[in-house]
């Protein structure tokens, strides 16, 4: 079984955030296979659905706090399921990648996000995590990390976004099938540009 977690906050005010990507990845992936919504369990403070996914069961979650406490629901889910951390993938923002890339990596750091520190925190550093970049020349040099990853997607943005999400869905997908290790994808023209083949 794979657990697979999109990072973001919750409540409307966030929902189109950059730092809610990782929701909109699991969203996406429910709505490609036909899975139901999901709902909100108190027992492990997620929403969650289950379902198969290129023939695994996978348990698709979006932590129910604040993205600072994504450990907290995370990592009860993980021990009450005794999950190797390698079967524990979570997709995330990450503000050192530029928008439309998508890398692959398991274990190391933080990188400064608040939802992997306290999964680390949790559970230790071991598990996948697929970094989905949010970075834009754009940005105004003065703005702050947590403003910046606060704001929404710019119009031009917003256009691209139902292609990332979908090429993201499917790589996942891939994944599932057939490990991929550490990989690094341009998702806007859909090529792999670093890592295995």
């Amino acid at each position: 079984m794979k657990l697979i977690a999109g990072l973001g906050n919750i409540g409307e005010r966030y929902a189109g955030t950059r730092h809610n990507l990782g929701f909109m990845v699991i969203d996406r992936l429910i709505g490609e296979r036909g899975l139901p919504a999901c709902t909100l369990n108190a027992k492990f403070k997620a929403r969650i659905t289950e379902g198969n996914v290129s023939g695994e069961k996978v348990l698709l979650v979006k932590p129910a706090s604040m993205m600072n406490l994504s450990g907290e629901s995370i990592g009860s889910l993980a021990k009450f399921y005794r999950l190797p951390l390698e079967d524990l993938w979570i997709i995330h923002d990450d503000v050192d990648l530029p928008f439309g890339s998508l890398r692959i990596r398991g274990g190391g750091g933080s990188g400064g996000h608040n939802g992997i520190s306290s999964i680390i925190a949790a559970l230790g550093p071991e598990f996948i995590r697929f970094r989905l970049g949010v970075a834009t020349p754009e940005r105004p040099a003065q703005m702050d990390t947590a403003d910046f990853v606060l704001s929404n997607f710019t119009k031009p943005e917003s256009q691209q976004l139902p292609v990332i999400l979908r090429r993201a869905a499917a790589i996942l997908e891939a994944a599932i099938e057939k490990p991929v290790g550490d990989s690094t994808y341009n998702l806007l023209n859909g090529s792999n540009t670093g890592g295995q083949k």
